[in-house]
């Protein structure tokens, strides 16, 4: 299993193989993102059946090649994740607190609407003639409210 980019570059030279920028343009892409950022093939014959086919990796200023990452798959999902991990062209603290405040609007809706539908069964009890009523839950049980205001579930 190769587990950095010296395992790699030790590998029988077969191993690795540079691949075309005709591969989705993605190849292409991440050289114009960053001209230190390369993409190693690993020829599947010779490679672990563990291994991602492909290798993202960073020639860095001290010479040595390192691995960023490695994919199965060639596509736009390798350009996301190298622009979300570039900080100084992603804000990954606002985009955590985006997530937060949509999944804090989503739970304030879900809470409104839980509420509404707990308002309307009080309103059409109270306007019933019966002297009881009953409705199902959100947990399915069938709830009966009666004269004395006492809950029954079944």
């Amino acid at each position: 299993m190769i587990q950095n980019m010296q395992d790699l570059l030790q590998a029988d030279p077969g191993v690795v193989l540079r691949e075309q920028s005709d591969v989705f343009r993605i190849v292409e892409r991440i050289r114009e993102i960053d001209s230190n950022l390369d993409v190693a093939y690993l020829d599947p014959d010779k490679a672990s059946i563990t291994d991602a086919p492909y290798m993202i990796f960073e020639w860095c200023r001290d010479g040595v090649p390192r691995v960023l990452f490695s994919v199965w798959e060639m596509d736009e999902r390798v350009i996301d994740r190298i622009h979300a991990a570039d900080t100084t062209k992603f804000d990954i603290q606002g985009a955590i607190e985006k997530a937060n405040e949509k999944a804090r609007k989503e739970q304030q809706e879900k809470s409104k609407d839980v509420m509404a539908e707990g308002g309307d069964i009080i309103s059409h009890a109270f306007a019933s003639p019966k002297t009881s009523y009953t409705f199902p839950s959100t947990t399915g049980e069938v709830v009966k409210l009666d004269e004395k205001g006492i809950v029954k579930r079944k």
